[in-house]
């Protein structure tokens, strides 16, 4: 039997993912579930967040939309950190991107192609349910979605042990640092990646071959206590609840057999009692936002 899991913290107080309080340190301290998830995406979530407050947009009275931009975000030989699609965001002439309509030492402005315009427009509508005000500069935002930029790690050679988890979430990273609870996007993806390299692994090793084999991965949801929690657990440390993804079996008879989530949690809800079966379905849909299906 193994069991893989990558863990986030949850603070039922706020809801919020990723920490979780340390009730044996002196003050309670809160820190991160996983360190090492937390130490490779926060360069990516600094960098995102960079870009999204200082790439100003302005809409005119003619309804150009210009796109001013640190141009550090449009370097494509970048190291590490937030790289935009310039492709998709700015108007071309005769296959040809414009050149800028100004530039500065460290920035450059360009008008947006009539696509990410609307896309823009969309979007502060959606977000603050008001209309854009023209002349006016404003920080492109929650705009600025994993369609429009890239993350990028071009060291030579990622350190280990931060390596192995960098090519397993770089791939998603857009949708990670964009998103409303980043830990929890990148434990996901990296539960997804692991599984996807260790079921190769495992279901073609001469090792495991001549036993009965069971592997299943998912993520662990370490919840901060709270006072009364503690109480009702007799117990000041924090709960931990496994959510699967997927698992892999086989026998000496030669049964194998992978299982996705939905068969997963149906063979697991047919074991468990009715209270039971509504926690289940709640932290099934964890998964629901699947980084994987934003195809970045």
């Amino acid at each position: 039997l193994i069991v893989q899991a990558s863990h986030v913290g949850l603070d039922e107080a706020t809801g919020s993912y990723g920490m979780c309080r340390r009730v044996k340190t002196a003050n309670g301290d809160h820190g991160p579930t996983c360190g090492k998830l937390a130490i490779v995406i926060a360069p990516f979530i600094d960098s995102y967040h960079l870009a999204s407050m200082t790439t100003l947009c302005t809409l005119s009275d003619s309804g150009e939309v210009t796109v001013d931009v640190d141009t550090q975000f449009l370097d494509q030989k970048r190291k590490l950190g937030t790289v935009l699609k310039f492709q998709d965001m700015f108007k071309y002439i005769d296959d040809a991107i414009q050149p800028p309509k100004r530039v500065s030492s460290v920035r450059a402005a360009y008008e947006a192609s009539d696509a990410f315009a609307a896309h823009l427009i969309a979007s502060v509508r959606a977000e603050t349910s008001k209309e854009v005000v023209r002349n006016t500069p404003f920080p492109i935002g929650k705009a600025l979605t994993p369609s429009y930029f890239r993350c990028v790690y071009n060291q030579e050679a990622p350190d280990e042990p931060h390596g192995t988890i960098i090519n397993n979430i770089q791939s998603t990273m857009p949708v990670i640092v964009s998103g409303d609870a980043p830990p929890l996007l990148a434990a996901i993806s990296n539960a997804q990646a692991e599984f996807e390299t260790s079921y190769r692994s495992v279901s073609s090793s001469p090792i495991y071959r001549d036993k009965n084999f069971f592997y299943i991965a998912g993520i662990n949801i370490d919840i901060s206590p709270t006072e009364e929690t503690a109480k009702a657990h007799r117990s000041e440390f924090m709960r931990t609840h496994f959510v699967p993804w997927a698992a892999y079996y086989h026998t000496l008879r030669g049964e194998r057999c992978l299982m996705e989530q939905d068969e997963l949690f149906a063979k697991l809800e047919s074991y468990a009692e009715a209270t039971q079966q509504e926690s289940l379905q709640r932290e099934r849909s964890l998964f629901r936002e699947d980084p994987h299906r934003y195809g970045v």
